[in-house]
């Protein structure tokens, strides 16, 4: 065997320990020891990152200012007997008349203290309410 030969067949071993050793690094560092630490960091660093998103939103939110009676309500149903909300769609109603709408011609639909649109119990509407 030539003096040659013998180095390319050293440099052969050499590179084939070489790569086992890169092989035997990444198989060391994504083995099962280190799979339970890497699962757990990242999830640490989701619920970490949602709660910090969570609280983020919640303070940019200060909450809506009260809205002044009568603003955003409006009339609907077929024979305007429905008070709601304008921000909705329009409510159905199914068309059959009850001699009891006629009260609500004069009454108020406009927004309660408790934020909801809905017709102003006046003694007025009351009264004529419990004739039917």
């Amino acid at each position: 065997m030539t003096t040659n030969s013998k180095i390319r067949i050293k440099e052969e071993v050499d590179h084939d320990v070489s790569q086992k050793k890169q092989v035997s690094l990444v198989q060391g560092v994504f083995s099962h020891k280190y799979a339970s630490f890497f699962v757990t960091l990242i999830l640490m660093l989701f619920v970490f990152g949602s709660s910090f998103f969570i609280a983020y939103q919640s303070g940019k939110q200060k909450g809506t200012p009260p809205l002044e009676p009568s603003v955003g309500c409006l009339i609907s149903g077929c024979n305007n007997e429905i008070c709601q909300d304008a921000n909705t769609e329009p409510a159905a109603s199914i068309c059959i008349y009850d001699p009891k709408y006629e009260c609500f011609k004069s009454a108020k639909c406009e927004r309660q203290e408790a934020g909801e649109c809905a017709w102003t119990q006046t003694e007025e509407l009351k009264s004529c309410l419990s004739k039917y």
